[in-house]
């Protein structure tokens, strides 16, 4: 770089003395000016030229380095991070392509629920597991509890809810309680089902919401703790949904009585 800048330097002053030689001795100050200004110019270029060269290969050096570390970086974490982003990047295609919206925090969706209860017009089928921390310390499922009563008190919504119960769960005070919160309404319209989780098949095992028959939500538990949550309208979907409630509904479910 150093040994360029000294040339394109010289260059300069080799134009600026015969610039001076035609101005002094040879007394062509025209011929003097355009001597001077075109090897000025000549020098100008040269060392924009060089520079943008200079950084262009630099960046391109940079560029190479960086594909050569990618490349030799054959350790058991990165094999390990590129297929979880694999399975992750396949599991994401397949879920656009089944017209599914997921929501990655139980605030999330239980907010989406809100929202979609609000909008209900006719009916509300679901299944329920019972999670007590769900509903009295987030408050979220309280709100969308709400956002259901007042959907049917103002807009005579039909509401379906099965809750989906183990035997500990059925003789749990706290969990009976929200049931019963349920039942309290049911002369509004609405029907309160219990389901023995040990007689249900596990294909049938599914926490679920259906809107009016064309929106479904579905949430996927662990130890009753919300770890994904989907939404769709796609058909076909649906329709596999509402076959799995209707089947819940007929096969299974009990009514509930205080």
């Amino acid at each position: 770089m150093a040994k360029k800048i000294w040339l394109i330097l010289i260059e300069f002053i080799l134009a600026s003395i015969l610039a001076l030689i035609f101005h002094f001795s040879l007394h062509n100050e025209t011929a003097a000016l355009v001597i001077f200004g075109v090897g000025s110019l000549l020098a100008l270029f040269t060392f924009l030229i060089y520079t943008e060269f200079i950084r262009e290969f630099n960046n391109t050096l940079k560029f190479y380095k960086l594909k050569e570390k990618v490349d030799n970086l054959k350790n058991k974490d990165f094999i390990e991070e590129a297929r979880r982003l694999e399975r992750e990047f396949f599991h994401q295609s397949k879920q656009l392509v089944d017209g599914f919206i997921e929501y990655d925090t139980s605030g999330e969706f239980c907010f989406a629920l809100q929202k979609q209860a609000r909008k209900t017009k006719k009916s509300i089928k679901a299944t329920c597991f019972v999670n007590v921390d769900e509903w009295t310390e987030k408050r979220g499922l309280m709100n969308y509890f709400n956002e259901e009563i007042k959907a049917m008190n103002e807009k005579k919504v039909k509401i379906d809810q099965i809750f989906i119960l183990d035997a500990n769960e059925r003789r749990n005070e706290n969990i009976l309680k929200i049931v019963n919160m349920y039942a309290k309404h049911v002369d509004g319209g609405l029907r309160v089902y219990i389901v023995n989780k040990e007689e249900l098949p596990e294909i049938l095992i599914k926490d679920l919401v259906i809107f009016d028959n064309e929106v479904v939500f579905i949430s996927e538990l662990d130890e009753g703790k919300l770890i994904r949550g989907v939404k769709t309208i796609n058909i076909v979907q649906v329709e596999k949904i509402k076959n799995i409630f209707s089947q819940i509904l007929k096969e299974h479910a009990k009514r509930f009585k205080e």
